[in-house]
Parts: C-alpha cells; sequence; structure tokens
C-alpha cells in the first residue's frame, strides 16, 4: 500500500507547505544574519533588538488576518485559496528582492510583515483541508508529515539563505533569485492540491478585523479540550519562536563560532522536531495518543535545563571563531548540540497529537475557523514573546538564563494545562498502563463513530476499565461513575472538570439519580460520547452480572446508537477484587495480556439490558 506521503491527495499540499517554509527560512535568516554578523540597525535598535522585532512583525499579520483568513477558508475552496496565496507570496518575495539589492532594512522588515500576512492565509487552509484529504486513520501521519516537512524545510532554507546571502557582493542577487525561483514552485505544487468543494458556502465574511476576530475566539472557546489544545500549540509554537530567534545569539556569544555554527544549531533544532513528529506517529501507530503529550513537555524542560546548566564553555573563546570541527571535538560542544536536538525531538511529540486533536473535536463546518482561532492565539503568545525577549535582553539577562526561564515555565503551564483538562492527564496513565504495564490489544476500534452521541457500555473488571476504554478512543467521552468516586481526596474537582457524570441507586439519593440521567440526556443530545457500566458495581468473581435496565431507560429517552465494549485480562489485577480488597497485592497480573473488544453499533430500537449483555458475553468469548 503506498504511503500517504506519495499519495496525490496529500503530496501537493506537502510540497506546497515544505516549499513555503523553505522559502520563508531562506528570507529570514539571509536578514537575521545581515542584521547580526553585518550590524545592520535601525535608528538606536541594536542587533539583539532588531531580531527580536524582526520575528514580532512576522508573526504580527497572523493576529490581524487569520479570522478573515479562517472565514474565508470555510466559505471557499481551500484548494483554490492555496493557489492565490502562494501568488501573493511571489509578489510579497519581488519586494523583498528590492530590499536586498537596494540594500534597504525599512524594505526588508515590510517584506517580512507581508510574508506573515500570506502565512497566516495558508495556515487555516493547510490544517483545515487535511481531514478532507485525508482518511480517519491517515489524520495522525498527514500531522507529523506536515509538521516532519515544514521543520525540515527550515534548516535547509536556513543554510540556503545563509550561503546565498554570504556569496560576497553577489549576495543579495543571489539570495532574490532564490527567494523568487522557491515562490514560483510553490505556485506551481498549489495547482495539483485536490479541488474541495467550499464547506460552508452560505457563511457570511465579517471583515471588522475586531468583531471577527472576537467571534472566531468565541467559536473556539466552546469545545474545552479544543481550546486547551490550542494554548498547549500556543505555548509550542513561544518556545519554538524563542529558540530559533535566540540561536544566532547563542551560537556567536555563546560558542564563539562561525556562521556554520549557526547554521548547524538552527539545523539540529528544526530536524529534531521533525524526527520528533514520526516518532509521535511510530509510537501512536496512527491513533490519536493523548498520552504522548506529557512525554513531549518532560523532555523539552529537561534539555532547557540542561542548557542553562552548560552555562558559557570557555573552551571555544581561547581562540577565534571556531568552526563545527572544533565544536565536535570536545564532549561540552556535543552535548549542547545533544541538547538542541533532543528538546525540538520532544517538541515534536508533543505537538504532533495537538493538531491532529483539533481537526478531529472541531466542527467541521467551522474547522478553518478554529485553526484561524488557533493561529490568533498562536500569533499572540508569539508577539508577547517576542516583547519578552526584548524586555529581558534590555535589562541584560543572559541566553542561558533564558533557557533556564523558558524550562520552569514549560512546567507551570504545563500542569495548569493538564490540570484545566484532566483528559489529558488520564490519557498519559492509560498510554503508560497500555504500553509498560500491560500487554494491550485492541480490536473494532473502528466501530466507535466518528460524530454524534452514542453510548458505550462495558462489563466491569477493574477500578481502571475507564482509563482502559478512554484510551481506545479518540474523541473525548464522560463517564458514569458511582458518586463514591467523588469522595475520593483531590478527585472531585479532577473528576468534574472531567465531565464525569455522578450517579447513586434511587435508594442511596433519588434526585441524584433521577439528575444524572438528565446529564446523560443532555450529552447524548448534544453528539457526546457516553460511557456507562450497566452491572453496577466492580465484579467480585470475575463473571458478568445482569445488565440494570437503567440502560434502557436512557436510549429510550435519546435514541442513540449502542455500542458494546469487552474488557478481557484485568481480572487478578492489582486493580479487580479477585485478591479480596481492590489495589491490595501490588504487583499483581504485571505485564500480563489484556484484550479491548470493541463490537458493532445496535441500533437504539434493537437495545436492551439483556442483548446488550449477550453481546458482551459474545464479545469476551470470541477473545482468545
Amino acid at each position: 500500500m503506498r504511503d500517504v506521503l506519495l499519495s496525490k491527495r496529500f503530496l501537493p499540499l506537502f510540497l506546497t507547505q515544505f516549499f513555503g517554509a523553505f522559502n520563508d527560512n531562506v528570507f529570514k535568516n539571509a536578514l537575521v544574519i545581515l542584521i547580526i554578523y553585518k550590524s545592520y540597525s535601525l535608528g538606536v535598535l541594536n542587533s539583539k533588538v532588531m531580531v527580536s522585532l524582526a520575528a514580532g512583525l512576522f508573526i504580527l499579520p497572523f493576529f490581524l488576518f487569520s479570522a478573515t483568513a479562517g472565514q474565508l477558508a470555510d466559505k471557499y475552496s481551500k484548494s483554490k485559496i492555496a493557489v492565490w496565496v502562494k501568488v501573493w507570496e511571489l509578489f510579497a518575495m519581488l519586494f523583498g528582492a528590492a530590499g536586498f539589492i537596494l540594500d534597504s532594512v525599512p524594505l526588508l522588515l515590510i517584506t517580512l510583515f507581508f510574508m506573515g500576512m500570506q502565512s497566516s492565509f495558508f495556515g487555516p487552509v493547510k490544517y483545515s483541508i487535511l481531514p478532507e484529504l485525508l482518511r480517519p486513520k491517515e489524520l495522525l501521519k498527514g500531522n507529523a508529515y506536515i509538521e516532519m516537512g515544514t521543520f525540515i524545510a527550515i534548516p535547509f532554507g536556513t543554510v540556503i539563505g545563509a550561503f546565498a546571502i554570504n556569496a560576497g557582493e553577489n549576495g543579495p542577487i543571489y539570495t532574490s533569485l532564490c527567494v523568487i525561483g522557491f515562490a514560483i514552485i510553490g505556485i506551481f505544487s498549489s495547482l495539483f492540491i485536490p479541488e474541495q468543494p467550499p464547506i460552508a458556502p452560505k457563511a457570511k465574511i465579517n471583515f471588522n478585523l475586531f468583531s471577527s476576530t472576537f467571534q472566531v475566539l468565541k467559536r473556539s472557546a466552546k469545545n474545552r479540550s479544543v481550546f486547551y489544545s490550542i494554548v498547549a500549540i500556543s505555548w509550542f509554537w513561544v518556545i519554538g519562536a524563542i529558540f530559533l530567534t535566540v540561536i544566532p545569539q547563542y551560537g556567536k556569544e555563546y560558542l564563539n563560532g562561525k556562521v556554520e555554527v549557526v547554521t548547524l544549531l538552527l539545523v539540529l533544532f528544526s530536524v529534531g522536531i521533525g524526527v520528533g513528529s514520526i516518532i509521535c506517529e511510530k509510537v501512536s501507530k496512527g491513533r490519536l495518543e493523548l498520552g504522548v503529550i506529557p512525554i513531549g513537555a518532560i523532555g523539552m524542560t529537561i534539555f532547557c535545563v540542561d542548557l542553562f546548566l552548560v552555562g558559557k564553555p570557555f573552551i571555544f573563546h581561547e581562540v577565534s571563531r571556531v568552526d563545527i570541527r572544533e565544536v565536535l571535538a570536545h564532549a561540552i560542544g556535543i552535548r549542547i548540540l545533544a541538547d538542541f536536538f533532543m528538546l525540538a525531538l520532544f517538541g515534536g511529540v508533543f505537538i504532533v497529537p495537538l493538531y491532529t486533536l483539533l481537526q478531529i473535536r472541531s466542527d467541521k463546518n467551522e474547522r478553518a475557523q478554529v485553526i484561524a482561532s488557533n493561529n490568533i492565539w498562536n500569533a499572540l503568545f508569539m508577539v508577547t514573546s517576542s516583547v519578552v525577549l526584548m524586555v529581558l535582553f534590555s535589562f541584560n539577562y543572559s541566553v542561558s538564563e533564558v533557557f533556564l526561564i523558558v524550562g520552569i515555565s514549560n512546567v507551570f503551564v504545563v500542569l495548569a494545562i493538564f490540570f484545566s483538562i484532566p483528559e489529558f492527564f488520564f490519557s498519559f496513565v492509560s498510554w503508560f498502563l497500555i504500553r509498560f504495564v500491560y500487554r494491550s490489544k485492541f480490536r473494532g476500534l473502528n466501530n466507535i463513530p466518528n460524530d454524534g452521541g452514542c453510548l458505550l457500555v462495558a462489563n466491569h473488571v477493574s477500578f481502571i476499565d475507564w482509563i482502559l476504554i478512554m484510551g481506545t478512543s479518540p474523541r473525548s467521552m464522560r463517564f458514569v461513575m458511582h458518586k463514591s468516586f467523588f469522595k475520593i481526596p483531590l478527585m472531585k474537582g479532577v473528576f468534574k472538570r472531567g465531565g464525569v457524570i455522578s450517579i447513586s441507586t434511587p435508594g442511596e439519593d433519588r434526585k441524584d439519580f433521577l439528575n444524572s440521567f438528565k446529564q446523560i440526556d443532555i450529552a447524548l443530545k448534544n453528539g457526546e460520547l457516553v460511557c456507562i457500566f450497566p452491572e453496577g458495581e466492580i465484579t467480585y468473581d470475575g463473571e458478568t452480572t445482569e445488565f440494570k435496565r437503567g440502560i434502557e431507560r436512557i436510549v429510550k429517552a435519546t435514541p442513540v446508537p449502542v455500542v458494546p465494549i469487552a474488557i478481557n485480562g484485568m481480572w487478578g489485577s492489582f486493580f479487580s477484587r479477585k485478591h479480596g480488597r481492590a489495589m491490595s497485592k501490588p504487583f499483581s497480573r504485571v505485564w500480563s495480556k489484556i484484550t479491548l473488544v470493541v463490537g458493532s453499533p445496535i441500533a437504539p430500537e434493537d437495545v436492551s439490558a439483556a442483548r446488550l449483555q449477550t453481546e458482551v458475553t459474545s464479545l469476551l468469548k470470541g477473545i482468545v
């Protein structure tokens, strides 16, 4: 089977994005080198502040124009918009070429703004068209390739930009020919993006930058998991923007390196993100695995802090400018290069599931606007980071201290996000259990509907059955749990934020009992997944007990398909009741084989408690 990368559905989009990112970095790195190594300045602004200003100018249009871009991408054909955006890129690069040849800093900075503007219109197209071009099972891989291509293009563009601008007197001409030529290649590749019909052709466009921005941001906030994914993505781009901005200064001041050393650092950082993106897809086996996100966050912090601990290697300052060979000749040099690469690699692991979640869980009729909202938040975060960098440098903070600030901030930001969306944390627990505690197999996952309200029912073997089920679905789901779980210390708030529905028996609390069914009804009508364990309690003997008829009441009130799930292998585990009180015998059945099978959906008119119990039992018997 041909890989999705080489398919006609995906390859033109990949190449269009690749050459766009490539061209951006040819231009940006040529400009940065002029600022850092040839002391370009503007008024009283020194080189450090100028680099931060350039980064801010490129990002600013994302904040200004993304809302309009998202509306246009939902209303009109995304493939046609892609072509027009690439034509705009060509005109911007013609303007930039004039800046290089005339040696005009103002012209080059204006071009940078124009480039950011065209990128702000391509962003909603690039990410929102992916679910239209690819099958659901290809989406994670598609996002991994897009991120890989983007961050592989960055170092290639960086290298070409550096060599072109440093080619003596003809440097400006060579650089101009490069940016114009690759803009033309981008136009050509965009012509082959498969034609896609408009998603919402009747939508009205609001050209008021302020009110349209507010509307788009409001849409993205409707879904908590989508909104906090946007926050996490924005934070990733803050880290990326900071590192890509300060790496030239780090290479020059800390490593006393030549231009080639700076280029190597940029290459390692960019390639690391690309490698991490592909590793994420391989580890996730093509499924959306939110559980790998914390792994990425932890890795980024570790290597940020290590870069601070390295400090300023004085061994590189005993001679004139060092080259790559001299950096590699010392253990401290290899450590620094490894830090940059590994930090970026974990960044790739962090970002791919977040983009995939954004596409899967956003309304397809508003997906481009949600992506636009993501770009607005990204821009706001990155423009703020540019200002913060300028302030830190004005107070004489070192680049090394900036790395420490980023590493520590990353801990608090990620903890805040995971505390706000417990699903991310529980997905990590599920991923860890599935990968490292048990040998897990899953069957029939495609039977879980991609959208619409649906009820999942499963046998109840252990206290972590719900966590295992959560780890199998790319969609968020709400679980129904006995109210006693809400009395566990620190868990009440977590369960509430996670959308868990509390339930009691009629004899315990009839008001709570009736309210639970009301919440389930609302969730299903809102198109959510709801998972319930109809036995009402965890088994004491490993056998499936009678399914309660409350399930019939739920489906009668809100007719939705019901999907049976069978869990096998958890009996006798640390979390089951085989040895009496659960969680009383550590290391029980560690690394044992567990299997989770998802059966075919049952139409609401065919649902009964007895039928569902029979279906689950049959699935259990079919597990070898």
